[in-house]
């Protein structure tokens, strides 16, 4: 996990994706394509706002599983590994919180703007963590040990940044989210 970083500017990058692949979904063209559909429900005025976005769980569904799975050298593999496996990773000297129900884009104009000056790579885990994997696997039965964890509480990832959600709900459950991530038993 120390190296399944993303850059600033990836996730900028990545939010142009995203609305590239929600506009293919309005017009009906050929590739990825996000809807609002899915697992939990979700207003539509939230899914079409430019400001707030699809949630979490549709673009993880949606776009990153079928992206990420598609790859021709590893297949699964995480976006963040994808983007930067050929060097090696992009080490994490930054980990962002984020609520599954929320915007991507509201999640991504809010970490970048509380990125730090001299961070080069952020863990994020909808875009750090292989989606295409058993999640559960992954960050095991040991909290403690889960790569959230680790990424979190090193000293390398020294940064921790629990963005600003826009309400009551988020809120507390990045509240949730931050606690866990640092102080899980």
């Amino acid at each position: 996990p120390s190296y399944w970083g993303v850059s600033k500017e990836q996730l900028l990058a990545f939010r142009s994706e995203v609305e590239d692949a929600v506009a293919r979904g309005r017009t009906g063209a050929d590739g990825l394509v996000l809807r609002n559909t899915g697992r939990f429900p979700y207003p539509q005025e939230r899914f079409d706002d430019p400001v707030v976005g699809p949630n979490m769980y549709q673009v993880t569904d949606q776009y990153l599983k079928p992206l990420t799975k598609a790859h021709a050298q590893l297949p699964g593999v995480s976006y963040a590994l994808m983007l930067n496996g050929a060097r090696g990773g992009l080490h994490c000297d930054l980990f962002f919180s984020h609520v599954w129900s929320e915007g991507v884009y509201e999640f991504i104009d809010h970490a970048r703007a509380a990125w730090p000056d001299g961070c080069e790579g952020a863990y994020i885990c909808t875009l750090s963590n292989p989606q295409n994997l058993d999640i559960g696997t992954l960050l095991g039965s040991a909290p403690r040990a889960s790569p959230h964890r680790s990424r979190a509480a090193s000293a390398e990832a020294s940064r921790f940044v629990a963005g600003s959600p826009t309400t009551r709900s988020e809120r507390a459950s990045r509240l949730c989210a931050a606690c866990a991530a640092t102080k899980l038993c």
